[in-house]
């Protein structure tokens, strides 16, 4: 049975470091790194967000949460999210950057069951959130605080531990991309 919490795949970053748009970028046999997000997330949830400034991220099986802020922050994107959520009945919601694409479905399974605001490991957008943070997020952002490791701080998250933390591998650059894209 698949989890009725929103899961919600991060795609407003810059990709500057890459100089490229990653979520765009062909992965493992897909046409872009989203589709392969959107594919083996889709097999643990019912309902994928994609939370973007981009309007060519949309797809037929995701909903997209605009960040309309020219601000490249994930506390935006955060604060984004739990706008677009709090309108409906959702109170938590899974978070999970395109860029970090080998996190195993086990992984995933073990953090749904977890009380919400927790992460995997330090990895700060990998998690369950409660929309309540979203009094946070505006609270750090009045004070243009954009750095996620504060909301973190704030909020006391839970870190889950995980061994593999190879499964948490961020694709920043193109060696990187190139190392993960190998089958």
């Amino acid at each position: 049975m698949k989890s009725d919490t929103a899961c919600v795949i991060l795609c407003g970053g810059a990709s500057s470091r890459m100089g490229r748009d990653k979520a765009m970028l062909p992965f493992r046999g897909f046409e872009t790194m989203l589709s392969y997000q959107i594919d083996k997330l889709s097999k643990i949830f019912a309902t994928i967000y994609i939370s973007t400034k981009h309007k060519h991220h949309k797809t037929p099986k995701t909903h997209i949460i605009y960040d309309e802020s020219d601000i490249n922050s994930p506390l935006v994107a955060l604060s984004s999210i739990c706008d677009y959520l709090s309108v409906g009945d959702r109170q938590r919601f899974f978070c999970i950057p395109v860029d970090t694409p080998m996190i195993a479905n086990d992984t995933i399974s073990q953090l749904l069951k977890q009380e919400p605001n927790c992460i995997a490991n330090d990895h700060y957008l990998v998690g369950l959130f409660n929309i309540n943070i979203q009094i946070d997020i505006k609270s750090l952002l009045s004070q243009d605080i954009h750095q996620i490791r504060q909301l973190h701080d704030y909020i006391s998250t839970k870190k889950i531990l995980f061994e593999h933390d190879t499964q948490f591998a961020n694709i920043n650059t193109t060696d990187q991309y190139d190392k993960l894209n190998r089958p």
